[in-house]
């Protein structure tokens, strides 16, 4: 009788990989609003034009290793006017945590001038292995959906560890709607004092409409 135990055991261990978080976001349909939604260009020009505490910026976000296991994403962000550098390149993870909540892991490059502007061109990452980028720890944003394309989120506690101008920790706040990504990124030091980032608000990107999206 213990091998049928065994075999029993082997049957539900099979099961469980085969339904678990492994598979992409497309498995759900609260992952296919996300995916949907978090792709795309998106810009802060109107919100900078509104209030000039806030820089324009460029948000760009594409899905990335297609065939790998996962759901990855290149975000790459720049100041319009102010740089042709990046002022911001990382990779996305997106992991399912229940059939409406997720958490975004954070990947910075070891090397980030290779990949500045490959939005333009998601195949280009396929040549290079997922090591070229480092998991940022305590960095991940716990994403919950709220309403239907509405996703909001936030890094937990002061896990984050930062030493940007200063500070010891950071802590990352966004939403993710349909037409609109609102971020509010801020560094802080051990006693509590915002050292970088806006203190008034979220930075927020509008999407960019493109000639397709037009037609």
């Amino acid at each position: 009788m213990k091998w049928l135990y065994l075999l029993f055991a082997i049957g539900l261990i099979w099961t469980f990989s085969a339904c678990g978080g492994t598979r992409g976001l497309e498995s759900s349909d609260a992952g296919q609003e996300l995916v949907s939604i978090l792709t795309g260009s998106f810009s802060s020009k109107n919100q900078a034009e509104e209030d000039s505490v806030y820089s324009e910026i460029e948000l760009h976000i594409v899905s990335i290793w297609k065939e790998r296991k996962g759901d990855w994403f290149y975000v790459e962000e720049i100041r319009v006017n102010q740089s042709e550098k990046p002022s911001l390149q990382s990779v996305y993870r997106i992991v399912p945590l229940s059939s409406d909540r997720f958490k975004i892991l954070k990947y910075e490059f070891r090397n980030p001038r290779v990949f500045a502007g490959q939005w333009k061109n998601p195949d280009f990452f396929d040549d290079y292995p997922e090591d070229v980028v480092a998991l940022k720890e305590g960095c991940g944003v716990y994403l919950h959906r709220k309403a239907f394309k509405n996703f909001e989120g936030e890094t937990f506690g002061e896990d984050c560890f930062s030493q940007r101008d200063g500070s010891a920790y950071a802590t990352s706040e966004i939403e993710i709607r349909n037409d609109v990504i609102r971020k509010w990124n801020r560094g802080w030091t051990e006693d509590g004092e915002q050292v970088w980032g806006p203190k008034d608000g979220h930075y927020r990107f509008e999407r960019i409409e493109s000639e397709k999206d037009a037609i």
